[in-house]
């Protein structure tokens, strides 16, 4: 994959397109405050914080490295899943019956069921996002291609992913007995 230096943006072009499109000012100024603070982006004065001062902002690598990697990788969905609002409640009372479950297999040293229910839980979690993404498509009438829509390719890595991850628990539980060591 190419990657090109990010050049910044004027936070007022934005700014404008937030309101434009979402009518959530607050919401923009909140976020790139955020992504500030955390060194997702810069701001071309250095402020490490949102004020009207901050006339540009670009993505830094750590920021680029979490959105075309990190945010695709199975173990971190795994991680962020458990830690993330979920708006469903069905969807969310999966993933805290999933998360006891895997605790179970854990103590019990069942490697290839603790993967398996993991992977499930990633997938649900992947659904819901989709479910969430594409609501929010279709609400703000925005022409995003799929392919370029964060589910789809998560999806697709995830898919990748899944077949990798289950060889690797087998050939570990064939190896193990099905206990770790």
């Amino acid at each position: 994959m190419e990657t090109s230096t990010p050049s910044y943006v004027s936070v007022a072009e934005l700014t404008a397109y937030f309101a434009d499109t979402f009518n959530m000012v607050d919401d923009f100024i909140k976020n790139v405050d955020l992504l500030l603070k955390h060194g997702f982006v810069e701001a071309n004065n250095r402020m490490d914080y949102y004020s009207d001062g901050v006339d540009q902002i670009k993505i830094t690598n750590y920021g680029m490295y979490m959105l075309s990697e990190l945010g695709f990788v199975f173990s971190y969905l795994d991680l962020v899943c458990t830690d993330t609002g979920i708006f469903n409640e069905s969807v969310s009372n999966f993933l805290v019956e999933a998360a006891r479950k895997e605790y179970q297999y854990f103590i019990k040293h069942q490697r290839l069921d603790r993967v398996k229910i993991r992977l499930s839980r990633v997938e649900k979690f992947i659904e819901y996002l989709k479910t969430e993404e594409q609501r929010e498509r279709d609400f703000y009438s925005l022409g995003m291609p799929e392919e370029d829509m964060f589910t789809y390719k998560s999806s697709t890595a995830f898919e990748e992913e899944r077949i990798r991850v289950i060889a690797s628990a087998k050939k570990q539980s064939h190896s193990t007995g099905g206990r770790r060591r």
